[in-house]
């Protein structure tokens, strides 16, 4: 069992070539906290001592004591076994004391344990330097029912009505957040009911749903992170990803000269004006080593990351567009830009030292507008990508579906193999759309050679086939999702394809699929005849524009495919940009909102925001399709925004439940931690990302 008790103190660092003491101060508050051995440094009775945040911790016999000059908090395990403290994960570090002739080097350690102060149960220590934190390692068949945690010498414990614990004491505000509590096994993380319960004066314990006792259970408090991410002028955060390793990779593109560097860039400097970028993150986004690595990607010209996936091995597929002549060309189908514009894909490796290499990178394109906004890798490592192009003369490859350009821009599929190399990596690409503007925005493998693309059209004659949900085209534009087999020649390959959408513009802006097949998208409609499920959260438009959520199951019966499909907004303009499932089968979406009523659901306070923070926000959002009402199918919702302008591109999960929102903001007061690997905003318009705990409904 774990828990986190976070000091309201305190700011992070800023870079300076020779600190002041100020920002020494606040560098060191980023390191670990670190738990010295008492040689004769602090009073008898300490075991451990540390710093936490502005006060020193002593770990005793007893627990942790804070001590202050009017007193001191004492968090301990009441009615548990006294236990001498060990420490654990001793560093390399060592510190360094003289007192007249004599010198103390006592050792350092990341942790500090109490075994068995409850029969089965061990306490732990660790943490940050502005975190302390304390774990229950609670055994296999033990009863967690014997922790109680009593704050002796608080003014204040309470627990909130959201759920949180406030602790005030020694001239503190101490906050720890409702705990996640879960299991690990052989298929994941479970989630398990809980929170804290009332134990007396000064003290509390835990209620706990259903779990399995023959496994080990883990509570650990919601810690809410983020970080600008960005230099002097302006910074876009288009797409985010969380590879197997547990790293955080995003991309987007930025005209800064001093975009945060980290690591062995490809590319340490601007090209262009605009260039496309890459960065690499730990998931705890604490610290300036929480950023891994960060590169410029791009030419001379003007370059756009708009999305990217990572494969089991931990490469990265980044894909957009570039003007650049120079565009960077590794083992690549096209060396040189054809047109205006070229899409790009760009494979890039990370080294355990955080150095990186260019694996396979390649433009694609005719002589007019080629743009990617989509990738997907499948099992076998190919790579698809997917976009719109206006070039008559776009490269065809393969026996293509649709081998000739048919409006004023088509959507395109591109199929490459880039372990092949060279003109080989060049698998199959084709046309897609009919007689007007046909846009792909997303893309997913469903199995090897299988893509399902989405995007909007405005061609009534676009290709449908299998007797599709939507036969016809109803308004200004109309969603589409097409399910290509590559591997069969011509019009073969056109598998399930439908029309979706209402009697005006209804546009999709991203798309993901599950284990399972399923596809996801989120997007925008104007329509007030958008088609819903029987169990939609929000059954009517409200505003001017609503974001619109959609799940499709194909392998269902036709016309039951529809198995989820709801908007999500209020009285005023709102989008959806951004979509992921996490391992419970729960949507998650990100977008932008001018309403001031946007519905706020179920939130931990270390989450919410409950207003409007600009003249538009991001939005962060969970919906669970098997929720037994659809009004109940909004788990968690919440505004993301400052005193400026906010809009969120993309949205991750990891597999504890973590939701990762990306985007970007002119806010200066975004409520940045204090770990950040950035706190500040550098330039008028930067990147953020943020990490938001489990939605626990």
């Amino acid at each position: 069992m774990k828990f986190a008790i976070a000091a309201l103190i305190g700011a992070l660092a800023v870079s300076a070539a020779v600190p002041t003491p100020k920002q020494a101060s606040r560098l060191l508050n980023t390191l670990p906290l670190r738990f010295e051995a008492n040689a004769g440094q602090f009073p008898a009775e300490v075991r451990f001592g540390a710093r936490f945040g502005e006060h020193p911790v002593f770990l005793t016999a007893e627990g942790a004591v804070v001590p202050a000059a009017h007193g001191s908090l004492k968090i301990r395990a009441a009615g548990g076994r006294t236990t001498s403290p060990k420490g654990t994960g001793e560093l390399k570090a060592k510190s360094a004391y003289f007192t007249g002739k004599r010198e103390m080097k006592p050792g350092q350690f990341g942790k500090v344990r109490y075994e068995a102060v409850y029969p089965g149960i061990d306490m732990v220590f660790h943490g940050d330097g502005k975190r302390l934190e304390y774990d229950f390692a609670v055994a296999p068949g033990a009863d967690p029912k014997q922790i109680q945690v009593e704050f002796a010498g608080a003014d204040l414990v309470a627990i909130q009505p959201d759920g949180s614990l406030r602790i005030e004491a020694v001239g503190s505000t101490f906050d720890q957040p409702v705990p996640v509590i879960y299991q690990d096994g052989e298929n994941g993380r479970t989630l398990v009911a809980g929170g804290y319960r009332a134990a007396g004066k000064n003290r509390v314990a835990f209620h706990l749903g259903a779990y399995d006792r023959t496994r080990a259970l883990v509570i650990d408090p919601v810690i809410v992170q983020g970080t600008y991410i960005g230099g002097e002028s302006s910074d876009v955060v288009t797409a985010v990803t969380i590879d197997t390793r547990g790293r955080l990779w995003v991309a987007g593109y930025t005209t800064s000269g001093s975009f945060p560097a980290s690591g062995g860039p490809f590319r340490e400097t601007r090209a262009g004006n605009k260039d496309a970028f890459v960065a690499v993150f730990t998931t705890t986004l604490a610290g300036p080593d929480s950023l891994i690595y960060t590169t410029y990607l791009g030419g001379i010209g003007e370059d756009e990351a708009r999305a990217i996936a990572v494969d089991a091995a931990g490469t990265a597929h980044v894909a957009g567009f570039t003007s650049s002549d120079d565009f960077p060309s590794r083992n690549g189908y096209q060396d040189m830009r054809s047109g205006e514009k070229d899409a790009f894909l760009s494979q890039i490796n990370i080294t355990e030292r955080g150095d990186a290499s260019l694996w396979f990178s390649t433009v694609y394109g005719g002589p007019r507008d080629d743009i990617a906004n989509g990738v997907t890798i499948d099992a076998l490592g190919n790579v698809y990508i997917a976009g719109y192009t206006n070039s008559v003369q776009f490269p065809l490859l393969g026996l293509s579906l649709q081998p000739s350009l048919r409006g004023g821009f088509d959507a395109f599929v591109v199929q490459f193999t880039p372990a092949l190399l060279g003109k080989d990596a060049g698998i199959y690409s084709t046309f897609l759309g009919g007689g007007s503007t046909d846009v792909a925005t997303g893309i997913t493998a469903v199995a090897p050679g299988i893509v399902v693309v989405s995007g909007y059209t405005m061609s009534g004659d676009f290709p449908i086939n299998d007797a599709p949900l939507q036969p016809v085209y109803k308004g200004r534009g109309d969603m589409f999702i097409t399910r290509l087999d590559l591997g069969r020649p011509r019009l073969d390959a056109l598998g399930y394809s439908t029309f979706l959408g209402g009697s005006d513009l209804d546009q999709p802006w991203n798309m993901v699929s599950d284990s399972a097949g399923r596809v996801y998208l989120v997007g925008t409609t104007l329509s007030t005849d958008f088609p819903l499920s029987a169990n939609a959260y929000q059954t009517q438009n409200r505003g001017e524009a609503d974001a619109v959520v959609v799940r499709l199951d194909l392998s269902q019966p036709r016309g039951q495919e529809l198995t989820y499909s709801t908007y999500l907004g209020s009285g005023s303009t709102d989008g959806g940009f951004g979509v992921a499932v996490d391992t419970q089968g729960r949507i998650l979406v990100a977008g932008y909102t001018f309403s001031e009523d946007f519905p706020i659901r179920n939130v931990d306070p270390a989450n919410v925001q409950v207003s409007l923070g600009g003249g538009y926000d991001a939005f962060a959002a969970v919906l669970d399709p098997a929720a037994p009402t659809g009004g109940e199918t909004l788990a968690c919702s919440t505004y993301l925004g400052g005193e400026g302008n906010e809009t969120a591109y993309g949205v991750a999960s990891d597999p504890v439940g973590n939701t990762f929102v990306v985007g970007t903001t002119t806010s200066r007061r975004l409520g940045i931690p204090e770990v950040a690997p950035q706190k500040d905003s550098n330039g008028f318009l930067d990147g953020f990302i943020a990490r938001l705990g489990p939605c626990r409904r």
